[in-house]
C-alpha cells in the first residue's frame, strides 16, 4: 500500500490512464473511502473498483479541474465529511488534476472529432498491435469493416448537418453493440493481455472498424448481424427513410496471415455485401477473391461534404497542373506548397529528397505553426516501409511562443516515382491546434504522390 508522497511518485507511469488506477486506489485509501471515482465531463473515466457507473448516493464531490471532479464512496452519510490534512492527500489531487489534464490530450489526439470514436491514426495503430499480439499468442482476432448504405443520398436530399448527425448516431450505435466501454483503454493497452475490449474506429468518410480481439468467424458473424440490426432499429431518421449498415468480416488466422491481407479480405467481403443487396453482412469467402476493390484517390478524400471534396480535388488538379510548368523545382514546390499547406491545415511542411540510401537535398516551408522540428526516425520509417505515417510527435517535447510545452501532429508519406522511393513529404502542426483527419490524411497522401511528377 502506498502512504506517502514519495512512494507515490515512484510508482507512477508515463501513461494518464495507468496513473489515475493508481491514484483513485491511493485517494480511496488515503480517505478511508470505500470507493473512489474520477469523472471528467459526463465520462467516468477511473474508479477504483473498476466500475464505470457512479453510485447513486453516499458519494463527497471533490472539484479537481474544470468539469472534473473526484467522488469518494462513504459507506456512512458524506455529511460533515472533511478532507484529511496530509501531504499525501493533497499530493493526490495535484496529480489527479495533471493526469486528467493529459487524459484530454491523448483523447482529443486520438479521437475522431466529429464521432467520438478513435480516428484513423489511433485505429491503424489498435490494429497493429493486436496483430501483433494475436501473431506472439496464437489467439484469434477479427475485423468488422461497416458501411451506411446510401449515405451520399442522405446528405444530397437532407443536407450534411443531418448527414453528421446520422455518423454520431451510428457511432453511438455500434459503441453500444460491443464490449467498448472507454477510449483510452483501447489506445494505451498497447497490446496487452486485456482481451475483453472490443476498439471502434471511423476508417474515413462513412466507414467504421470494428477490431475484435479473441474472437473467430462465427463470433464476429454474431457481432456483426448484432450491430446491423442495431443500427436499422434505431431509427436514426425516424420515418424519413431506414438507415442501414452492410459489413464485411476476416478472421486472423483463418482468412489471412498478416494485416494488411486481413484488411483487404474483410474490405472485399463489404463489398461482396454491397454487390448483394446491402442491409447485411458476409464474411470472407475464397469466391470473393475475384472482386476488384479500389481504393482510389477519389475514395481516399471524400468525406460527404460537397463543397469541401469539391475544393480538395480542385488543390489536386492544380498541383498536377503546376508540374508541367516551365519553373525551376524550388519555385514549382513554392506554388505547390502554398497550396497543401492551406488546403491540409499544417504548420510546416517540406519535402526530404534521397537517392536510394543518400540524402540529396530538402525542400522547407516554415508556414504560420510552431517552429518546425522533424522527426528523423519518423522519416525514416516512411523511407523504409514505403508508407505513410500520422502522429503526434509525443517523443519530442518542443515549446511554444509563450515557452509553454507542445507537441507535433505530423505526416509524413512517400513520394514514389516509377516504383522507386524518390523522397518523403512531411508536414506539421502544433497538437494543441489539430491532428491529420483521415480524409486529410489522404489529401495529403495524394499530394505526395503527385509530387512525384515533379522530380
Amino acid at each position: 500500500m502506498i502512504t506517502t508522497a514519495e512512494e507515490l511518485l515512484e510508482a507512477l507511469t508515463l501513461e494518464p490512464w495507468r496513473n489515475l488506477e493508481i491514484l483513485s486506489r491511493s485517494m480511496a485509501a488515503a480517505t478511508g473511502s470505500s470507493g473512489c471515482f474520477i469523472v471528467s465531463g459526463d465520462e467516468v473515466i477511473m474508479s477504483a473498483d473498476g466500475s464505470g457507473e457512479l453510485p447513486s448516493s453516499g458519494l463527497v464531490q471533490i472539484p479537481v479541474a474544470s468539469r472534473s471532479y473526484v467522488y469518494l464512496r462513504r459507506d456512512s452519510s458524506g455529511d460533515g465529511w472533511q478532507p484529511p490534512a496530509t501531504d499525501i492527500y493533497s499530493c493526490l489531487l495535484s496529480l489527479i488534476h495533471n493526469n486528467i489534464e493529459s487524459y484530454r490530450i491523448i483523447i482529443s489526439a486520438s479521437t475522431d472529432k466529429l464521432t467520438g470514436v478513435l480516428n484513423r491514426k489511433y485505429l491503424d495503430t489498435a490494429i497493429d498491435r493486436a496483430f501483433t499480439k494475436a501473431k506472439k499468442t496464437g489467439d484469434t482476432l477479427s475485423i468488422i469493416i461497416c458501411d451506411l448504405d446510401f449515405f451520399k443520398h442522405v446528405n444530397d436530399t437532407y443536407g450534411h448537418l443531418t448527414g453528421d448527425e446520422v455518423l454520431r448516431g451510428v457511432a453511438r450505435v455500434i459503441r453500444a453493440s460491443i464490449r467498448c466501454n472507454n477510449v483510452l483503454r483501447n489506445i494505451i493497452n498497447n497490446g496487452g493481455s486485456q482481451t475483453d475490449q472490443d476498439t471502434l474506429g471511423r476508417y474515413g468518410g462513412e466507414e467504421f472498424v470494428v477490431l475484435l480481439e479473441g474472437a473467430d468467424t462465427g463470433e464476429a458473424c454474431a457481432v456483426a448481424e448484432r450491430i446491423r440490426l442495431d443500427v436499422q432499429n434505431s431509427r436514426l431518421l425516424g420515418d424519413k427513410r431506414d438507415v442501414t449498415l452492410s459489413l464485411g468480416v476476416a478472421t486472423f488466422p483463418t482468412h489471412a496471415n498478416t494485416r494488411k491481407t486481413l484488411m483487404e479480405k474483410a474490405d472485399k467481403a463489404l463489398f461482396a455485401a454491397k454487390k448483394s443487396g446491402r442491409n447485411r453482412y458476409m464474411a470472407w469467402d475464397e469466391s470473393f477473391s475475384g472482386e476488384n476493390v479500389t481504393r482510389n484517390i477519389v475514395r481516399e478524400i471524400i468525406t460527404g461534404d460537397a463543397v469541401k471534396d469539391s475544393a480538395k480535388m480542385t488543390v489536386l488538379f492544380g498541383i498536377l497542373d503546376i508540374s508541367g510548368r516551365d519553373l525551376p523545382l524550388r519555385e514549382k514546390l513554392d506554388l505547390a506548397f502554398a497550396k497543401i499547406l492551406d488546403t491540409a491545415g499544417a504548420g510546416n511542411i517540406a519535402l526530404f529528397l534521397f537517392d536510394g540510401d543518400k540524402p540529396l537535398e530538402s525542400f522547407k516551408t516554415p508556414g504560420k505553426g510552431s517552429e518546425a522540428e522533424y522527426n528523423n526516425n519518423i522519416i525514416a520509417a516512411v523511407r523504409q516501409t514505403g508508407t505513410p505515417v500520422f502522429a503526434v510527435d509525443w517523443d519530442n517535447e518542443i515549446r511554444d511562443g509563450s515557452g509553454m510545452a507542445d507537441w507535433q501532429s505530423l505526416g509524413a508519406v512517400p513520394v514514389i516515382k516509377d516504383g522507386i522511393l524518390k523522397g518523403v513529404l512531411y508536414l506539421s502542426v502544433s497538437a494543441k491546434v489539430k491532428e491529420f483527419s483521415a480524409d486529410e490524411a489522404g489529401f495529403i497522401c495524394n499530394a505526395g504522390m503527385l509530387l512525384a511528377a515533379y522530380l
